[in-house]
């Protein structure tokens, strides 16, 4: 920190954290090698100084008198060590360590920023009689759980578009469960026995069952792309960019599927159900088309990819069929 008036100090420490997270916000710059081999050594590092400096204050703070600004100031100091620390770790990511990775390190330290704000605004109030110890201590304990959060997250891009693709896997699969539960309930008593005043509602006649059944095995079929997807990316040894491609991609699918799930209880819209299916079919092909392009797919993939892109010609064809009649 800058030599600042000592009365200026919570305000100065203030305004570096704010540029910091601006700066976090707007600069997409990249290193052009790559330095992930280090890099959670580098951000345990970082995150030591931040929460030993941290808890420091919070001791000093833990009741009156406070301490004098000047020493304040020696732990601002500390703490912006490690901010520094932290920032440098995050922008020696090199362009080929992946983009996922970037993006969830980036927003986890702009966590830890905000935390670090919110602390130091509570330090303020705490002088002046604002929040009492308990509050502070809570404020205290959203950095040491911002630090720690880094030990959580993936070590590496591949990692990262794993957990990421299991996440979209499991929302299509939470899609496709409700579905399953909504043709398993017969009767409108069992949809809506815990609602009151309702009209009595709509069921499906058989036509409209026979689309929902045909909508349910093609979110079947995605499911299992995806699932596929996720075991070539974990399989491979190298980490590499199309694997956020894929990435990218795949994350389209579940709001289409959900905006189809949630339009396709009674009375059936046909025509905006077809819109969304067509939606739907061009970006599963999409993904398909794709695929045996990317460096992380083999020669054993080849085969699914093969397989599936008939299967989803034939069963997104079979629902268009019958939403057309």
């Amino acid at each position: 920190m800058a030599e600042v008036d000592e009365d200026k100090i919570f305000e100065a420490f203030k305004q570096n954290i704010t540029s910091i997270i601006d700066q976090l916000k707007t600069d997409n710059e990249r290193s052009t090698e790559s330095s992930l081999e280090r890099l959670s050594q580098r951000i345990q590092v970082s995150n030591n100084i931040i929460s030993a400096s941290v808890t420091k204050l919070s001791v000093l703070y833990s009741k009156p008198p406070y301490p004098i600004r000047k020493d304040t100031r020696v732990i601002f100091n500390q703490t912006e060590q490690g901010l520094v620390a932290l920032l440098s770790a995050f922008y020696n990511l090199g362009k080929n360590d992946g983009n996922l990775i970037c993006s969830i390190l980036k927003r986890n330290i702009i966590y830890v920023c905000e935390s670090l704000l919110e602390f130091v605004r509570g330090m303020e109030k705490l002088e002046l009689n604002e929040i009492n110890n308990n509050e502070f201590r809570t404020l205290t304990g959203i950095v040491w759980s911002r630090c720690d959060a880094f030990a959580k997250l993936p070590k590496n891009n591949r990692e990262a578009i794993v957990e990421r693709l299991k996440d979209e896997l499991g929302m299509i699969e939470d899609a496709s469960g409700e579905l399953a539960t909504a043709q398993d309930n017969e009767s409108a008593d069992e949809f809506f026995s815990d609602l009151e005043d309702m009209p009595e509602p709509e069921t499906w006649c058989e036509s409209e069952r026979n689309i929902v059944q045909a909508f349910q095995k093609v979110i079947e079929l995605i499911s299992s792309i995806v699932q596929n997807s996720i075991v070539a990316v974990q399989k491979s040894e190298n980490i590499t960019l199309d694997m956020d491609e894929l990435y990218e991609q795949c994350i389209k699918v579940s709001p289409i599927i959900d905006d189809l799930v949630n339009s396709a209880y009674p009375p059936l819209d046909k025509s905006l159900l077809l819109k969304n299916i067509e939606l739907l079919k061009n970006e599963v092909k999409k993904i398909l088309k794709e695929l045996p392009s990317y460096k992380f797919i083999t020669e054993d993939d080849a085969d699914w990819i093969n397989q599936y892109e008939k299967d989803i010609n034939e069963h997104f064809n079979d629902l268009i069929q019958l939403l057309s009649k």
